[in-house]
């Protein structure tokens, strides 16, 4: 049994119907998922990468590779299936478990460090990054919106709306077991970029800015 307070972890699979080869595709320079796999690496934690690639596709050198059974790689599979099963099947406990997408390569890995040392001192369930929009998602009045410059919680003076961006989310290992691992009390933390990739004008816009 291997135990550790907090994992870091990245799903990435072959399928991509809105940009086929995405997580493989070049992005300044270097394939989409090296991106997050350096930001892991500086991170410092404990890291996994769960995909149906073949080793020799993806070199991994810092993370562990995990090759995860096609079934768990279908659309209808949601990550709570992958993650659950990496952690029975290699004999892994931990308190809280890090999701880093493939698709959102630009990141400040200090920022995602003081996110974690945050979360961990807290009693929420869950945080992921947001943004800023004008309509969207999350109506969120007086929101314990995380400041990293000021190192403090700072409730919102008036209705704003956020967005999940998808490049950062901290969660409870026992959030597995509900249907979407931000299903409980969630820590809101400002994302710095606010970049995801998922079809090519997202490429496009993201390799521009």
């Amino acid at each position: 049994m291997i135990k550790e307070k907090t994992i870091v972890v990245t799903l990435m699979r072959k399928g991509s119907k809105r940009l086929p080869g995405k997580n493989v595709s070049m992005f300044k320079g270097k394939p989409l998922y090296q991106h997050t796999v350096e930001t892991a690496e500086k991170i410092g934690l404990p890291y996994y990468v769960l995909t149906d690639y073949e080793r020799e596709r993806i070199p991994l050198v810092y993370c562990k590779y995990i090759r995860v059974p096609d079934k768990f790689c279908e659309d209808f599979h949601i990550s709570n299936e992958k993650i659950k099963w990496f952690l029975e099947q290699h004999e892994i406990e931990c308190e809280n478990i890090v999701l880093l997408q493939v698709t959102s390569p630009v990141r400040d890995y200090k920022h995602i460090m003081d996110c974690i040392d945050h979360f961990e001192k807290s009693d929420y369930d869950c945080g992921l990054y947001v943004k800023k929009i004008d309509a969207g998602f999350y109506y969120i009045d007086e929101i314990p919106l995380y400041n990293s410059t000021k190192r403090d919680y700072n409730g919102s003076t008036k209705k704003e709306i956020f967005k999940e961006t998808g490049g950062f989310y901290i969660f409870k290992k026992y959030m597995l077991e509900r249907n979407h691992i931000t299903n409980g009390r969630c820590m809101y933390f400002r994302d710095p970029f606010g970049y995801d990739i998922d079809t090519k004008e997202d490429l496009k816009q993201c390799l521009q800015e």
